[in-house]
């Protein structure tokens, strides 16, 4: 894994006729004929190469880069009467792709074409490769290249339909597609109600068109660490009032040295209800307004944690899993997407060690550490639906005065927004990393901070895992990173005035549970950061 090969590539045949006619008007709108447009390869002007890049990021698959240049000929045909009009050659297009998924068809994972509603093309089909009534190439047959459908490491995810989806809004009826919205039903979040554009608001991977009455739940405010014994220690959840709370549970992964990746505790909400305050608080068993005891304290550990928010009919094979690893492949992802059915919401606490790990995407939501420590808790301000807050709740649970907890309660608002790192100047500070928006056809945001004010900052990647790597890295001759060969530069930021430098990154489509090893590197002092593992939501 992690090969990639280059390839020159070429248009050969082209033939397409619109599904409906187009309206032509003249005379500022007026005297409208409808046409019907073929397009094929022109015979006037030879086609150029263009090429693709393949990616082998996971046993089944991985994506690919691809510019594909095509000169066409277009044939307009009236409805009415049967003129023809011929503009070859057409003007110029470029079909492209970056990112796109492919995956090996009957491969290690047993990905099966027909069961995606895709027919092979075979071989020896005679084509009209440029429109002019004469079958002049054979098709070649399909190969052990299947575009358009990519894996996210439990399952095969269809990313091909935009097309096909077309096609049912025009009435062209797909194989398996039981809605006729043009996404077979395997591949559909919505199989049952039509929905083309495949909307998912919430991200849940059921479509908002099949999403349930009753609103959803979210983290609202997590207080796992403060002075004394942890006897206060809760997590808070917000939603509609009433909220059946069957099969939903809340998860915690150790993300610590030798331990990172074994799920620590799993809590079942299956008989509970929303309360009519909105607010549903899992607490220790002095926590005000606790609706779930989860213990008298110290449960939850004062080190990286990733807390999940899921839903899944089978409670209890999550339960059976506690204390064992769910990362038994060590590579940042674990087994928990694919055993639940609803990953809801994921966040991750960090006392910014090198080393520790957050898990399924939690870096775009990963909060601390507060200094050298590990935060009290974490809250939203002014609660969900707004972002979390980079202030961190009361180390003091007597006093409680500085950004208090408040369980059950309304939230306080952020003193301040979401940055990369207090920069306490006591104990030192150096460098941190922080991801946010690693989500799959988004632009994420890596910030540095903590930095030389106005220095170029560096932002390097890994594919293969941590390091130690030695590299030449410019003005800082050999440096050593903490991420496995080849090393990748992803750009160079400079920092603002207060020290943090900001790089936005277009994350490929099809990317979904790939992990991504990130480090950056102070171009002034040749300082890195600590090392992340993102994985691609």
């Amino acid at each position: 894994m992690g090969g990639n090969a280059t390839v020159p590539i070429q248009i050969v045949a082209l033939s397409l006729v619109s599904c409906k006619p187009i309206t032509v008007t003249s005379n500022g709108g007026l005297n409208p004929e409808d046409w019907i447009v073929s397009v094929s390869l022109s015979n006037e002007v030879p086609q150029t190469p263009g090429q693709i890049t393949i990616l082998l990021n996971h046993q089944d698959g991985g994506t690919f880069d691809s510019i594909l240049p095509v000169v066409p000929s277009l044939t307009f045909t009236r409805v009415s009467g049967g003129a023809t009009i011929y503009l070859d050659p057409g003007p110029p297009i470029d079909l492209s792709g970056s990112g796109s998924a492919w995956t090996l068809p009957f491969g290690p994972g047993g990905f099966d074409p027909a069961a995606f509603g895709i027919t092979p093309l075979p071989a020896g089909i005679p084509v009209d490769s440029d429109g002019n009534c004469s079958f002049d190439q054979l098709t070649i047959g399909n190969s052990n290249f299947r575009p358009g459908v990519g894996t996210n490491g439990c399952e095969f995810v269809c990313v091909f339909n935009e097309e096909n989806a077309l096609l049912g809004n025009h009435g062209v009826t797909i194989p398996g597609d039981s809605d006729g919205d043009g996404w077979p039903d395997s591949c559909d979040n919505c199989p049952a109600t039509p929905n083309p554009g495949q909307e998912d608001t919430d991200g849940d991977g059921l479509g908002d068109a099949c999403d349930p009455p009753g609103g959803t739940l979210n983290f609202n405010e997590i207080y796992a660490s403060h002075s004394g014994v942890d006897d206060r220690e809760f997590i808070e959840l917000i939603g509609v009032p009433g909220l059946d709370l069957d099969g939903f549970m809340v998860l915690i992964v150790e993300g610590d040295g030798l331990a990172a990746g074994t799920l620590d505790d799993a809590w079942d909400l299956t008989g509970f209800l929303v309360p009519a305050d909105g607010y549903f608080v899992l607490g220790d068993a002095i926590v005000a307004n606790a609706d779930f005891i989860i213990g008298p304290d110290n449960i939850i550990e004062n080190g990286t944690e990733t807390f999940y928010l899921v839903k899944t009919s089978n409670p209890a094979a999550i339960l059976a899993l506690v204390g064992t690893s769910v990362d038994p492949e060590g590579d940042g992802a674990t087994e928990i997407p694919c055993l639940v059915d609803d990953l809801v919401e994921v966040v991750a606490m960090t006392d910014g060690d090198t080393g520790d790990r957050v898990y399924d995407g939690a870096l775009s939501i990963s909060l601390g550490p507060d200094g050298s420590f590990f935060p009290a808790g974490i809250f939203r301000g002014n609660d969900f639906p707004n972002p979390w807050c980079a202030d961190f709740l009361d180390f003091d649970p007597i006093a409680n005065a500085n950004e208090p907890r408040t369980p059950g309660l309304p939230n306080s608002p952020c003193n301040t927004q979401v940055e990369p790192c207090p920069c306490d100047p006591v104990p030192p500070q150096g460098p941190v990393l922080r991801v946010n928006g690693f989500i799959a056809g988004n632009v994420a945001t890596l910030t540095a901070g903590c930095v030389t004010p106005a220095a170029n900052i560096a932002f390097v990647y890994s594919i293969t895992g941590t390091g130690p790597t030695t590299v030449p890295a410019g003005p800082c001759g050999l440096t050593t990173f903490d991420l496995s060969p080849p090393l990748n530069l992803l750009g160079v930021a400079p920092a603002d005035p207060t020290g943090v430098a900001t790089l936005a990154v277009p994350i490929p489509p099809g990317t979904t549970g790939i992990p991504v090893f990130l480090q950056s590197l102070d171009l002034a002092t040749c300082t890195t950061t600590h090392n992340l593992i993102a994985v691609v939501m």
